[in-house]
């Protein structure tokens, strides 16, 4: 679902969003347990996960197959 041309651009993104959940994803337990305890920090962790899997369900691979095909072709034409 990459684009070739631009697979430098995806696999930076793709280090930012690891870095950034590698960051924040403590820091929103650490928070919750802080505030509440860690039976709701756990609990909040699952939603994440659980809205993160709905999203998910949207995404349509082969629309994105032919999205990135579309932008290689468009990138290779310009001069």
């Amino acid at each position: 679902m990459t684009p070739v041309t631009r697979s430098a651009q995806f696999f930076g993104f793709f280090a930012f969003v690891s870095r950034a959940s590698a960051v924040f994803g403590p820091r929103v337990y650490l928070l919750f347990t802080g505030v509440y305890d860690t039976r709701m920090a756990v609990f909040v962790a699952l939603l994440i996960i659980v809205a993160s899997t709905v999203l998910i369900r949207w995404v349509d691979p082969e629309k994105g197959r032919i999205a990135a095909a579309e932008e290689d072709r468009m990138a290779r034409a310009q001069p």
